[in-house]
């Protein structure tokens, strides 16, 4: 799992009725929420350790319903707009129409985004007790369509688009069929590597929470060229020399000069920390 229950959690209330879907969400392989949002009704909140800018969602079931999204911030006593909302999951102007990243900036002029010690003292999330978490709260502006279904809310650098613009021999259906019967798509293996990627910046110490990467578009090569070396060495002996050379490009492309990385645990960019410069293997 690219997250995990100890630095995400996932709540769903459905006109006042609360459930859990943590478990549904946060594993890219398996699991899904539908979500029969109705606006006057229902918000998805989303925990985690550290504040963060953006999300992604894996759309399974499309929404065409027009919507637009709105993100707030919890400060400790009341839920705070963010601004410079980005939602890269709208088309024809429905809001989880297609999978994408839903990008945000928390307002640090008004208040912030402040650690709660206890979701139960969270507005909309009485009675949970889960300890020592960040929360965001996420609407739309109108009902989405009964169907509409999310499979994971994560992190994912790249898409198949990008995959076959340095692998077009991936653009395959016998490779697709040869790595799994009936498989239509490099998805999974595209969550895998934003998961090595996040797994590799942990161990170095560059990061502790994958909210950390803010520039998310940054990790958009490395994500690529693992996406390529983990397909490579899933086909076999036949592609090895294909898995060993995507993962060399990996090495190359994941050392960049800045990471742009929040290092302060406030959800933005500052300035300061657009000019640090960092090595993957200087640690």
């Amino acid at each position: 799992m690219s997250t995990g229950f100890h630095n995400q959690r996932i709540l769903f209330n459905d006109n006042g009725v609360l459930s859990d879907a943590s478990i549904a969400l946060n594993d890219f392989r398996s699991g899904s929420l539908a979500l029969p949002f109705v606006a006057a009704e229902d918000a998805l909140y989303v925990g985690a350790e550290m504040p963060f800018n953006h999300l992604y969602f894996d759309v399974s079931a499309a929404n065409a319903a027009p919507s637009s999204v709105a993100i707030d911030t919890w400060t400790g006593t009341q839920w705070q707009p963010a601004v410079d909302i980005l939602d890269f999951t709208a088309s024809s102007g429905a809001s989880l129409s297609l999978p994408g990243p839903i990008v945000f900036r928390p307002d640090e002029d008004n208040q912030g985004w402040l650690l709660e010690e206890d979701s139960e003292d969270v507005s909309g999330l009485a009675g949970t007790r889960i300890r020592l978490m960040y929360w965001l709260r996420i609407k739309w502006s109108a009902d989405l369509d009964a169907g509409t279904v999310i499979s994971h809310i994560g992190y994912r650098f790249n898409d198949d688009q990008d995959l076959f613009s340095f692998y077009p021999d991936l653009n395959n259906s016998d490779f697709l069929e040869s790595f799994k019967a009936g498989k239509t798509d490099w998805k999974e293996q595209e969550f895998q590597a934003a998961q090595s990627i996040i797994m590799d910046l942990k161990k170095r110490n560059i990061i502790w929470f994958p909210g950390q990467i803010l520039d998310f578009q940054l990790f958009k090569e490395p994500a690529i060229h693992k996406t390529a070396a983990i397909i490579f060495a899933g086909l076999g002996g036949s592609q090895a020399d294909e898995a060993l050379k995507a993962e060399k490009r990996y090495d190359t492309a994941k050392n960049l000069e800045r990471y742009n990385l929040d290092l302060n645990a406030d959800g933005t960019l500052q300035r300061a920390e657009k000019t640090i410069k960092s090595s993957w293997g200087d640690r």
